[in-house]
């Protein structure tokens, strides 16, 4: 079991990068867990373990190569049996959920990744590891296009990496994100921030500019709502 104040170490094996960064970046939103690696290979991955000693093992099933991600499972599962091995794969077929008990996997995703499910698989692995969350740790709201929003800190993030705002666009997208299930109007919001109509149009504006056009969600003739992942 893991001592309270270490993170639990995170490798994942995923020979399509744009799917991995959006792996690493919803697993890194919460503070308890840390990717230690991202690789493409069963070689890589073997080197990886011996090196990092991960705690949980992201495994894309079909890797390309040599040797298959299920492959490999079932020879870490062998080698490293305290690790968590956790299967990805688009394919949901009989010989792979073979594969899967097999090597003893504790949990399986489906690709597309979706963030509820990678949160929930991720809420499971917390708990065996002994790491439950305590009453003032953070929020975690997960955006679309990967961007994350942090009640601690009341900052916007993709990938890790805190998105610069003014202090206006902070303060509408903490709004928002306190409101995610809400269609905020824009006479609400308006005046929360104190500004003209034409003002609120030019910050949401600048806030789509800069991370995503979808981020905002305008419904018409009725206000905005953040999209969430």
């Amino acid at each position: 079991m893991k001592e309270e104040n270490h993170s639990i170490t995170v490798l994942i094996v995923e020979d399509e990068m744009i799917p991995a960064a959006y792996l690493k970046s919803i697993i890194e939103a919460s503070e308890v867990f840390c990717v230690i690696d991202m690789v493409s290979s069963a070689q890589e991955a073997l080197e990886a373990v011996k090196r990092e000693k991960p705690d949980i093992v992201f495994m894309d099933i079909m890797l390309k190569g040599a040797k298959s991600g299920a492959e490999l499972a079932l020879q870490l599962h062998y080698l490293h049996r305290e690790i968590l091995i956790i299967f990805m794969t688009a394919y949901s077929t009989e010989e792979m959920v073979a594969y899967a008990v097999e090597s003893n996997a504790f949990a399986y995703l489906l690709k597309p990744y979706r963030a509820k499910e990678i949160n929930a698989t991720l809420r499971l692995a917390q708990a065996r590891f002994g790491r439950s969350s305590s009453v003032g740790d953070p929020e975690v709201v997960m955006l679309a296009d990967g961007f994350y929003y942090r009640t601690d800190t009341h900052g916007l993030y993709k990938e890790g990496k805190a998105v610069a705002l003014t202090s206006n666009e902070s303060a509408l997208i903490r709004l928002l994100c306190e409101n995610r299930n809400l269609v905020l109007e824009k006479e609400v919001i308006r005046r929360h921030m104190s500004m003209s109509d034409v003002s609120l149009r030019s910050l949401i504006y600048r806030i789509r500019k800069q991370t995503n056009h979808d981020l905002i969600q305008s419904v018409k003739r009725l206000g905005y709502k953040i999209a969430t992942a």
